[in-house]
């Protein structure tokens, strides 16, 4: 399949909510489930619902006709993937370097380069375990705003804040989208410039989550990364995954993985309001898993969703590149 590097450059605050009460804690980056189903939206809103049926039934019949990543940071030409799980491939010497281990520990994420080696099984230096930090740290601003609501029988006033994330130039997210299908990549480009207009995240009323897309080939230093090494044993996931029915009874044996519960709220252009969605449980980004990972669409759709509308799915296909694991 041909990859492609979808760049999103944000030229307003972004705001990523994370489950719980309050709207003060933001996610990092935007999951892959959360992303398909805005590409969804959009596609329903410029080609229509019978657009989106053809596409969710080639989905729904394990022919899915692109695979995406979550977005994930980047700042300029750094592009930072997840820490694999599991060891870290770390050399005789450094072993007994404790601040080195704590670290390399506290990353979340590492560079392209930093990746590509650690999928090898070669370390990373303290020196760009440092140069890591600095570089994501300089990518992005963290902002905590007061709002005001009233009340609506009252008019009373109260005050609540709101986290957003701003971009340093130059930063942003990005995602990697795997498709043969011209005609689909054509599609999509219309969703992501539809959505860089209507924004991303929450609060976009307010004018968050502007963005401009900007599309390469992922070309040079991700070929290697991206390449389908058939005798790698195992592979690290860039996207939430799913199991299907074929694979939800595979052995884990020299897994390492997280387990996260994704659950929230949906809107359609098809109906009013919003509805809760089942909930459901995913293996995380950065899991590294001992079989070639394939994924389905889980179907959350509550019961009390009217049966004249249509179904609702969270996106569990596994965008996975293969890792060596010590």
């Amino acid at each position: 399949m041909t990859c492609w590097l979808v760049k999103l450059n944000f030229y307003s605050p972004l705001h990523l909510g994370q489950d719980g009460i309050g709207m003060e804690k933001v996610d990092s980056y935007l999951r892959s489930d959360t992303l398909f189903g805005a590409l969804c939206h959009a596609l329903a809103a410029i080609y229509g619902r019978d657009a989106v049926d053809a596409l969710l039934h080639d989905f729904n019949t394990g022919r899915p006709p692109f695979l995406l990543t979550s977005a994930f940071p980047y700042f300029k030409e750094t592009f930072f993937l997840p820490k694999p799980l599991g060891p870290a491939p770390v050399s005789r010497e450094r072993m007994e370097d404790v601040s080195y281990l704590k670290e390399l520990n506290k990353l979340e994420f590492l560079s392209l380069e930093a990746f590509a080696r650690w999928a090898k099984g070669k370390s990373v230096s303290p020196t760009e375990v440092k140069k890591i930090k600095e570089t994501y740290a300089c990518s992005r601003v963290y902002h905590l705003v007061p709002r005001v609501q009233l009340d609506r029988v009252t008019a009373a006033s109260g005050i609540y804040y709101a986290g957003m994330i701003v971009f340093s130039p130059g930063a942003g997210l990005y995602c990697l989208i795997k498709s043969e299908n011209q005609e689909v990549i054509h599609g999509l480009e219309a969703a992501f410039r539809w959505l860089g207009e209507t924004g991303l995240g929450g609060m976009r009323s307010l004018g968050l989550g502007l963005f401009e897309p900007e599309w390469q080939r992922a070309e040079g230093k991700w070929q290697l990364l991206l390449e389908d090494n058939k005798k790698a044993k195992t592979r690290c996931l860039l996207s939430l995954y799913h199991p299907s029915e074929k694979e939800i009874n595979l052995s884990l044996n020299g897994s390492y993985y997280e387990i996260i519960e994704r659950r929230g709220w949906s809107s359609s252009p098809f109906a009013p309001g919003q509805v809760k969605r089942k909930s459901c449980r995913m293996f995380a980004e950065g899991s590294v898993l001992d079989y070639s990972p394939g994924g389905c669409l889980v179907n959350i759709t509550p019961e009390k969703w009217d049966a004249g509308r249509h179904r609702l799915y969270r996106y569990g296909y596994a965008f996975a590149v293969p890792v060596g694991v010590n």
